[in-house]
């Protein structure tokens, strides 16, 4: 049987853990689902410069860790389960919501779903039989690995802040199809400086497959040339095989030369997409409507696009919190 709330909200990331903060300050009875460790993307970041209120700059982990705490201290509900749908029943004179999870069922009138993105798996990239338990597409799901060779696959902000969160215990390679990352310069930077990481640039993965001990890459150059940037060293300590030497040819892969590499684990950042699967498809026809109505609500990275910044969601949840609580009290925005 399900149980009343005033608010459901979806996801535990920076903009969920505000908006239910705020409403649990509000008084509201909130129940709040996530089926992870509250922080959402969070928690994969080396290193977070730019949250007002920590001038050096802290490791994303220990930021979602305070999140936690803070949340934890706040009264709020947490069903720590992922929400397998979300539907809304209308009837002559009111309509609810409701979220079902593996255990649980909760009713309200209004929901907030702040349940971030999930990562896009590139087409093109074969994972062969026993390769994927070794295939992430966070660094938060290589926590305790140590001393082993990773090849991160993708060449935004997100693969570059992996790869220096991987390389504070590991070897790490960046494989990007581009020839120049698409990530910030100041990562680029970091990356190129650590003796740890080493840079492939304009190479494209086709295959991963399990070999003997380790998981074998099979790559192929894209662009005219394919530079190999960053310690070579740490490249050898990846496995790179049939590596052309930096002598005249200046290190360099002629596109459609094939290259094998051997990682230990592969970590792909592709890009990511809104999580938003357990919609029901009775609320996904109504999705538009119910949000000028004041009933449904989005923040976060769900609905940010490439604007995905804690600061940001951490905003979004708050904004949304008190437009649900003038809602809530039948004030006019």
């Amino acid at each position: 049987m399900a149980r009343d709330a005033e608010v459901i909200v979806v996801g535990a990331g920076p903009a969920g853990i505000c908006a239910s903060i705020q409403l649990r300050r509000y008084g509201r009875d909130v129940a709040l689902f996530e089926g992870a460790v509250p922080g959402g993307l969070l928690r994969n970041a080396w290193l977070v410069e730019n949250y007002p209120g920590f001038p050096g700059g802290i490791r994303g982990a220990d930021l979602a860790a305070l999140f936690r705490g803070q949340l934890e201290g706040s009264g709020v509900a947490v069903i720590n389960e992922r929400v397998e749908s979300l539907e809304y029943r209308e009837w002559e004179g009111g309509g609810r919501f409701t979220a079902r999870s593996r255990s649980a069922l909760r009713e309200a009138a209004i929901a907030l779903v702040a349940s971030g993105t999930v990562p896009l798996t590139p087409r093109g990239i074969s994972i062969g039989e026993g390769a994927a338990q070794r295939v992430f597409y966070e660094a938060v799901e290589a926590e305790g690995i140590g001393e082993k060779r990773f090849a991160v696959i993708g060449g935004g902000d997100a693969a570059f802040d992996y790869a220096l969160t991987l390389a504070e215990r590991n070897d790490v390679i960046i494989i990007t199809r581009g020839s120049e990352p698409r990530c910030m310069d100041l990562l680029a930077r970091r990356c190129d400086e650590n003796p740890s990481i080493a840079r492939l640039c304009g190479v494209e993965v086709k295959g991963i497959a399990a070999g003997e001990g380790a998981l074998e890459l099979e790559c192929a150059g894209v662009a005219d040339e394919t530079e190999s940037r960053g310690d070579e060293d740490a490249a050898d300590r990846v496995g790179a095989r049939e590596k052309q030497s930096r002598g005249d040819s200046g290190g360099t892969f002629p596109a459609g030369t094939r290259v094998n590499l051997e990682a230990d684990y592969v970590v792909i950042a592709a890009g990511r997409f809104p999580s938003l699967d357990f919609i029901g498809p009775d609320l996904h026809g109504r999705f538009d409507s119910l949000q000028e109505r004041g009933l449904l609500y989005l923040a976060g990275d769900v609905c940010n696009g490439i604007y995905r910044q804690a600061a940001i969601s951490a905003g979004d949840g708050l904004r949304a919190a008190m437009r649900i609580e003038r809602k809530l009290r039948g004030e006019e925005e």
